[in-house]
This record gives structure tokens, sequence and C-alpha cells, in this order.
């Protein structure tokens, strides 16, 4: 089991992510929102991170409304964010910066 990661850690990882990644007030969740100009692109890229998820044992919340898609990643239980987690952001951004959005 992954260890909880420290406040300190936490601004590390953030400011380690390619894209705008949020952490939610509580520090449970990390949050990203991107704007897409096609919502066929957007769906190809969905596909992609939820094959990526199931691999990985992640499961992200994803939206897609019209023009934008939002994902989060949250904490889970008592373990935390963990650097599991980070590097599951770090691979939708890799996803993102190969898939026309």
């Amino acid at each position: 089991m992954t260890k909880k990661l420290s406040k300190k850690k936490l601004d590390e990882e953030l400011k380690s992510l390619h894209y705008n990644w949020k952490l939610n007030n509580t520090g449970t969740s990390i949050t990203f929102v991107i704007k897409s100009t096609s919502y066929i692109n957007a769906l190809i890229l969905i596909s992609k991170i939820i094959v990526h998820a199931e691999v990985q044992k992640q499961f992200p919340l994803i939206t897609l409304s019209r023009d934008k898609i939002k994902i989060t990643l949250e904490a889970n239980g008592e373990a935390g964010l963990t650097s599991n987690i980070f590097s599951f952001a770090r691979l939708i951004d890799q996803l993102i910066l190969s898939t026309t959005v």
C-alpha cells in the first residue's frame, strides 16, 4: 500500500504535472478541466484514459460536457492522495499531449 503524501510532497507533485491540476480544499482530490474542440476527440481521449485506469486500478471521475472534460482523481479512503494518483495524473497529461482534443 502506498503512503499518504505530506503537504510539501503534494505541492511538489502538483508542480510536476504538465497541466494545471487543482488540489481541492480538503486535500483529498485533484481536478483538471480541459476545453475540447471536438466531441469525438474528447470521447477518444476519455476512452484512452479509461483503458489505462482499468489497467492501473484507478477510478477517475470524468465529466464530459459540450466543450469541456473534467477529470478528478480522488484519494482512496484513509490513504489520502498517494504517489500512484500523481503517476496516473502524469499519464493523463501524456495522453492529452498525444491526443487532439
